[in-house]
C-alpha cells in the first residue's frame, strides 16, 4: 500500500508540474532509459528533472505520450478524495479567521487554526493569491 501511495504522490507531482500545453517532442532521456532494458528508475529520474519551469512542456508531452492526462487524473483524485468533516462554509469561515489572525501578526492563533483544520482532515495551501484548501489524503 505504501508503494502505491508513493507512486500516486509522484504522478501527482508530475501532473502538477506539467504545463497545460504539452510539447509534442518528448524528452529523449526518458525513452532512452525505458529502451535500456526498461530502466524505470532512470526514466523517473529524467522525469523529475523536467519538473522545473524550462521542462514543463516536455514533461507534459512525455506524460501525454504515456497516456496520462492531467484532467483525467484530477477527476480521479477528486472522486476518491476523502470528505472533510466540516461543511465548506465552516472551513471558509475558519480560513478567514486565520487570515485575520495573520494580518494582526497573531501567528500563534493562525497556526492553531491551521493545525485544528489539519486535525479535521483539511489541508491549507497558502500562495500569493490567497489560501485554498483540500481534503487530507
Amino acid at each position: 500500500m505504501k508503494g502505491l501511495e508513493q507512486a500516486e504522490k509522484a504522478l501527482s507531482g508530475f501532473l502538477d508540474a506539467a504545463s497545460a500545453e504539452a510539447d509534442a517532442a518528448r524528452r529523449p532521456g526518458v525513452l532512452e532509459a525505458l529502451a535500456d532494458d526498461l530502466n524505470t528508475p532512470k526514466a523517473i529520474t529524467e522525469m523529475h528533472a523536467l519538473k522545473n519551469a524550462a521542462g514543463r512542456k516536455a514533461l507534459a508531452g512525455t506524460l501525454a505520450f504515456f497516456g496520462f492526462r492531467a484532467d483525467e487524473f484530477a477527476a480521479w483524485r477528486t472522486a476518491r478524495a476523502p470528505v472533510p468533516t466540516l461543511a465548506p462554509e465552516e472551513i471558509e469561515r475558519r480560513i478567514a479567521a486565520r487570515l485575520d489572525a495573520r494580518k494582526a501578526k497573531n501567528f500563534a492563533e493562525a497556526d492553531r487554526i491551521r493545525d485544528e483544520l489539519a486535525g479535521l482532515g483539511v489541508v491549507l495551501k497558502d500562495s500569493k493569491d490567497g489560501t485554498t484548501w483540500e481534503p487530507a489524503r
